[in-house]
């Protein structure tokens, strides 16, 4: 039996089995905590992977200008003025068509996610 302080001066004997068995719900509890914590990080992962490649079909899908526009702004984080001169237009323009793009991307991603839905065996 291990000796821990009760009060300055004095001691008190405990069983370290007896000890364990006092803390079990809490031990317990620590431990379902840190597989729950677990599986929601393994969960977040997959949805996340999930969710990339869903993103990534859609905007394989999408026509040049749309998918290549929405890569400039949301991935390549261009500024405006460099996709107006690439595709020569003014500022007003390219929100229409970047507000488009969106659009359709909004779309082709809700096709996407649907049939990865409807059929899991082909993903």
């Amino acid at each position: 039996m291990a000796e821990i302080p009760k009060s300055r001066g004095s001691f008190m004997s405990v069983d370290p089995a007896e000890a364990v068995e006092r803390n079990r719900p809490i031990l317990e509890r620590i431990r379902d905590t840190l597989d729950d914590a677990s599986a929601v990080d393994i969960e977040s992962a997959l949805i996340a992977e999930e969710t990339s490649k869903h993103v990534r079909r859609a905007l394989d899908e999408l026509d040049a200008r749309d998918a290549d526009i929405l890569r400039a702004v949301f991935i390549e984080e261009r500024s405006k003025d460099e996709i107006c001169q690439r595709y020569g237009v003014d500022r007003a323009y390219l929100r229409v068509l970047l507000h488009q793009a969106k659009e359709h991307f909004r779309a082709r991603l809700a096709q996407v996610s649907s049939q990865a839905v409807v059929e899991p065996s082909k993903r």
